[in-house]
Formats: C-alpha cells, structure tokens, sequence
C-alpha cells in the first residue's frame, strides 16, 4: 500500500482504503509493517526516509520508545 497518511507526535494515521478496495476489510489487531518484511515485501528505512525527503539515520533516529521492535535472526 501506498505510505499516505497523518503523523501526529508519536503516531501515525494510514489511509487503508486501497487495501478495502482489494477486498480485506483491516481490523483493529491487524499487523501493520512500516518498515520491515511481511509475505514478500519490504519496506527499508531508507525508503521511509524517501518519502518523507530525508535521511534513513534522520528517521531511525527519530523512532521513540513507544514502538515495539521485533528482531529475528
């Protein structure tokens, strides 16, 4: 999906109306990737960093405490 939406201090509105228009209706609980893998895609902090006419160190960076981080090896 399209990276579109409102970023209000630590959080984050997206627009999910493509993925309704492709017949899933999203759920609260639903996993949401907004940087990492998931079925095949990936998105790279570099890539965030694109969209928002920036540097990748800039967004890493700029990732509080309140996000939880999943590593996997």
């Amino acid at each position: 999906m399209p990276g579109g939406g409102r970023v209000t201090m630590d959080q984050i509105i997206v627009d999910v109306t493509a993925a309704t228009l492709s017949g899933h209706i999203p759920k609260i609980g639903d996993e949401a990737v907004i940087m990492g893998a998931q079925r095949g895609e990936t998105i790279s902090a570099d890539e965030v960093a694109q969209w928002a006419d920036t540097i990748s160190y800039e967004i890493l960076c700029s990732l509080g405490n309140r996000q939880p981080r999943f590593y996997h090896s």
